[in-house]
């Protein structure tokens, strides 16, 4: 996969009732698509939308209760590894909390992932 880094940006982020901005950087990167990292983008968006029909169809009222739903379910239905489900959730969580704000039918329809960050370590322990 070849990757070609674009920009890297900071989004300032502010919430309605504080005064505290939140800075997230972003990098915004090319890459040649291959089947396979379209097939795992397809792969999270079918999760998302399973997650949201979850949620919705059981009136789940919270992010990690919706996680522990789906947790065991879409890691043996998608032979995937622990983390998806907890990014699914989130992804989920965000998408039918604005449904019930809008009063409109969530769907996921672009391809996505969402991973979060996860400390990497070479070498023993010091």
């Amino acid at each position: 996969m070849a990757a070609a880094f674009d920009c890297v940006s900071p989004n300032f982020v502010q919430s309605k009732n504080s005064s505290t901005v939140k800075v997230v950087k972003s990098v915004k990167f090319r890459y040649t698509s291959t089947e396979l990292t379209r097939e795992l983008l397809v792969a999270f968006r079918t999760m998302v939308n399973d997650a949201i029909g979850i949620c919705l169809g059981e009136d789940i009222r919270g992010r990690l209760k919706l996680r522990n739903r789906i947790y065991i379910e879409f890691q043996e239905k998608y032979k995937v590894v622990s983390c998806f489900p907890y990014s699914v959730s989130e992804v989920a969580w965000s998408m039918a909390k604005k449904h019930r704000r809008w009063q409109r039918r969530p769907l996921a329809k672009r391809l996505m992932l969402k991973m979060e960050s996860q400390r990497q370590e070479n070498g023993p322990p010091s």
